[in-house]
């Protein structure tokens, strides 16, 4: 009997140590993946929130740096045209915000200039405007209903002001009419013109400097020049249709006539007449005959 006690004993104290260990063990819930992936977007968003807060007051803080007004205007690329005169056209800028400037309704406004063919307004922090300027570059003047000046492309980009100080030949015979200026047909007898004029300057030793081009549809290309050692002032030059071929034929001639102390008044190297034969008018001939008479054979 003491046996079947000492057993039950064992086995009553057996299992309330169980039951106290049990006890004992810490309970841990689990969370489900659901409010897992939820916990993890709200600490986004309220990790999102602060940067957003904190980049929302540095921005204003800089955009209302005194640090980041316009305190220079710097200008690059002028020739014809002043700085102070490129600032007026962009208006006044200066203490204005950097951010706030709208630099393509700047460049617009500058390109209305007649001189500024292409410009380009751009940032230079803190504090700098740069106006880059690409100019106009003038070639001839092209005499229409008013006086214009052209680049070597064939532009009409302006008209002539007697404030642009220039030099050079003028174009005569186009039309007159004032839907002219910007035609392709304008632009095609202006680049020819500007081909011949330079032309010419290779011989200008002898045939002079270009003052006048002139165009007719019917009997082609003349050139008004001065020559340096002329006693009488101009000498025109008749070229006719093809006048690149002839301007070297016209600066033979009137070479060989230097050399014999004859002064030329016009030159008619055209071929109109005829394709072989040179006339010439000299300056100092005394009767219409003789000046009708001098008549030189094309080398």
């Amino acid at each position: 009997m003491s046996g079947f006690i000492k057993r039950r004993m064992g086995r009553l104290r057996s299992g309330k140590n169980r039951r106290i260990k049990h006890q004992e063990e810490p309970r841990t819930e689990r969370l489900t993946p659901g409010i897992k992936q939820g916990v993890r977007r709200l600490m986004s968003l309220v990790l999102l929130g602060g940067v957003c807060v904190g980049g929302h007051a540095g921005w204003q803080s800089l955009y209302e740096s005194p640090r980041l007004q316009v305190q220079r205007v710097v200008v690059k690329g002028v020739e014809r045209i002043g700085a102070e005169e490129v600032e007026a056209y962009i208006g006044e800028v200066k203490g204005q915000r950097m951010l706030d400037l709208d630099l393509d309704a700047m460049a617009l406004e500058l390109r209305q200039h007649p001189w500024i063919n292409d410009v380009t307004v751009r940032r230079r922090l803190p504090d700098t405007l740069v106006v880059d300027v690409v100019e106009f570059e003038a070639a001839i003047f092209v005499s229409l209903k008013h006086v214009y000046v052209a680049n070597r492309a064939g532009n009409l980009f302006k008209r002539l002001s007697s404030r642009d100080a220039l030099a050079f030949p003028v174009l005569t015979g186009l039309s007159v009419d004032g839907t002219e200026v910007d035609s392709e047909r304008t632009r095609e007898v202006v680049m020819q013109a500007i081909e011949i004029m330079e032309s010419v300057g290779e011989h200008g030793d002898v045939l002079g400097r270009v003052e006048e081009i002139h165009f007719d549809q019917d009997l082609g290309w003349s050139v008004v020049t001065r020559p340096s050692t002329s006693s009488g002032g101009v000498m025109r030059v008749h070229l006719g249709s093809l006048p690149l071929r002839r301007i070297s034929i016209a600066g033979e001639v009137v070479r060989e006539l230097k050399k014999m102390k004859r002064d030329p008044e016009v030159v008619w190297v055209d071929g109109i007449k005829n394709p072989d034969r040179v006339h010439i008018r000299l300056r100092t001939a005394r009767s219409l005959k003789q000046a009708a008479g001098m008549v030189a054979a094309v080398r």
